[in-house]
């Protein structure tokens, strides 16, 4: 609970200060969203995933959903050498496969959203047979 109040206080406080710095924010324009929304365990996961699918909408990933800002004192993805080059030729098979991430220099919000979806798995075993590509998922957006 502790960690999820502060994330949401430094998303706060990242959000804000994009405003500052980058104004014309609101003259974007969203013209018809699809929102869904329903009760629990009638299928709207699998509706976000099924127009998820759909090349046509821009999907919102669970981890940008997490952390909509990038944390600018993190580096940006990409763009971390050739230290991150070798741990990611490291990078065992099993994990690749667990986590859903082929490289260690994704994106910091996504490898963290990763993690968490791989905890919960082994908090709630039973997760996955409810929301079986839950996680970084729908959506299979990647960093």
């Amino acid at each position: 609970m502790h960690g999820d109040l502060v994330r949401y206080a430094s998303n706060r406080l990242l959000m804000q200060d994009q405003y500052t710095r980058h104004p014309e924010i609101d003259q974007e324009v969203i013209a018809a969203p699809v929102i869904v929304a329903g009760l629990p365990r009638s299928g709207t996961t699998h509706l976000v995933n099924l127009l998820a699918a759909d090349s046509r909408f821009r999907s919102l990933p669970l981890w940008e959903l997490l952390e909509p800002v990038p944390n600018p004192r993190e580096r940006a993805p990409g763009k971390l050498g050739a230290r991150s080059s070798r741990l990611d030729q490291a990078l065992p098979d099993k994990a690749r496969d667990c986590l859903g991430v082929t490289t260690l220099s994704a994106d910091p919000r996504y490898l963290r959203c990763t993690g968490k979806w791989v905890g919960m798995r082994l908090a709630v075993p039973h997760l996955a047979a409810m929301h079986p590509d839950a996680g970084p998922h729908p959506r299979r957006d990647r960093a």
